[in-house]
């Protein structure tokens, strides 16, 4: 958010090819169709994960990358989760695309999350963040 909120800054050219996509996105428009393959969580229990994010069951979808090492990703889950409930009621679900590297960390951070949360441990080479 920092880096979008800046007059000017220097980034490598595949965040700014990732932020130039991000641009584009409008409200209304569908997401790509995420495929998963990856170690998925959902309250502290592995779970199958959805072979694709279009097999998610839900009216509305809402996902969000970030990682155990993101404090920005630590405060927004923080603020997120008591949302939940209350979203899903009104046919929201939740899924966390996770960018760590470390299982361990990653079990860690997502053990309270009452959503699916899915990682395949290869940061930002992870072919849902691309």
């Amino acid at each position: 958010m920092k880096v979008l909120n800046q007059n000017s800054c220097l980034v490598e050219e595949g965040i700014a090819n990732q932020l130039e996509s991000y641009r584009k996105m409008k409200v209304g428009n569908t997401a790509p169709d995420i495929e998963f393959s990856a170690d998925a969580i959902k309250n502290s229990n592995s779970i199958e994960v959805p072979k694709s994010f279009s097999e998610v069951q839900s009216t509305f979808k809402l996902v969000f990358f970030g990682a155990s090492w993101c404090p920005m990703c630590v405060e927004e889950m923080t603020r997120l989760i008591p949302f939940y409930e209350k979203w899903k009621a009104k046919g929201v679900e939740v899924v966390f695309v996770s960018l760590d590297t470390d299982k361990k960390a990653f079990t860690d951070f997502t053990s309270t999350f009452p959503f699916i949360s899915s990682c395949d441990f290869k940061k930002w080479d992870t072919p849902a963040a691309r």
